[in-house]
């Protein structure tokens, strides 16, 4: 399942991970207070006893850790990935590398971080078994634990899928998707709700293509011909009348970093910048790239560069 986090569009996706139920988790932890979370794999030997269990290291990317960042996860353990060279999928360990390297480069403009850690949480001590109170007879404790074990049987029966459907509708409910983020990954989509609370910097991030973001410019050969408009998969894009002129905008939170737009432009008239502003993505608002007069119909070159 390697394709499902590096697949700019997650047009591959898998039931192993559900990103929802990920952070749905993380948060079920911070609001108790707890901040590590202990992820392991289907194959480790103590997979039973981690918050969350996957059948391979290699579905996590920089989004999803920097989402469960911004839930008060402090420190994530990542057992299993000595395995990986004895697992019939064997690209775990080499797929986690290179995604811990992308979260590195994001973390640079961020100011809340996790701290990835390849190792077990140390085991909470466990307290001390409390004497019995005398009187209590053996009929009376079994009927406490008749009444008790359905409770806790209860709780815990909320399965990894019931944990995700209650963080969709919680997430949903904080910021409804616009008509611009509904065609977002949802990693991308879940990074954007985040992004306000992970405290983004100006300290640029460099455009890297493992990285699903991006950052683009204009130069003074578009003719607002609109085939980068069409190109584009999420919308990022968008050619507006203003008076005899067509402006061209960019939605810095909506661009996947996929580069379509460059490649088909027909005048090489796009270009991508080396840097990438989190905070420009954080405002969710479009930017003018360029303004070109338009003639009954028929653009001409344009005259002013919008920076």
């Amino acid at each position: 399942m390697a394709c499902t986090s590096v697949c700019p569009v997650h047009a591959v996706t898998g039931s192993e991970i559900d990103p929802y139920a990920i952070v749905g988790k993380a948060r079920q932890l911070g609001r108790q207070g707890n901040t590590r979370l202990h992820v392991a794999c289907s194959a480790s030997a103590d997979a039973e006893q981690a918050d969350i269990e996957v059948a391979c290291h290699g579905v996590w990317d920089a989004f999803l850790l920097a989402s469960i960042a911004a839930e008060g996860i402090r420190d994530m353990h990542i057992t299993g990935i000595d395995r990986c060279g004895t697992c019939p999928r064997r690209y775990g360990s080499d797929i986690f590398s290179g995604t811990e390297n992308d979260y590195k480069t994001l973390n640079m403009a961020l100011e809340v971080r996790l701290n990835i850690r390849h190792d077990a949480p140390p085991e909470v001590p466990r307290p001390e078994p409390k004497e019995e109170r005398p009187g209590l007879s053996e009929p009376s404790r079994r009927a406490f634990f008749r009444n008790i074990i359905p409770s806790i049987a209860q709780g815990m029966a909320m399965t990894a899928a019931q944990i995700g459907q209650a963080a969709r509708e919680e997430l949903a409910e904080e910021a409804p998707p616009n008509e611009k983020e509904s065609t977002l990954p949802l990693r991308h989509r879940l990074f954007l709700k985040a992004l306000p609370r992970l405290k983004p910097n100006f300290t640029p991030v460099p455009d890297l293509p493992s990285l699903p973001m991006g950052a683009i410019q204009a130069n003074d050969s578009c003719t607002a011909c609109n085939e980068c408009v069409e190109q584009c998969p999420t919308q990022a894009l968008s050619l507006k009348p203003f008076g005899a002129n067509a402006v061209l905008e960019f939605r810095p939170d909506a661009c996947i970093g996929c580069r379509q737009c460059i490649e088909r432009c027909p005048e090489d008239a796009l270009e991508a910048l080396p840097g990438i502003s989190l905070p420009a993505i954080a405002a969710q608002r479009s930017r003018p790239l360029i303004m070109v007069p338009v003639k009954n119909g028929a653009s001409t070159p344009p005259q002013q560069s919008i920076s």
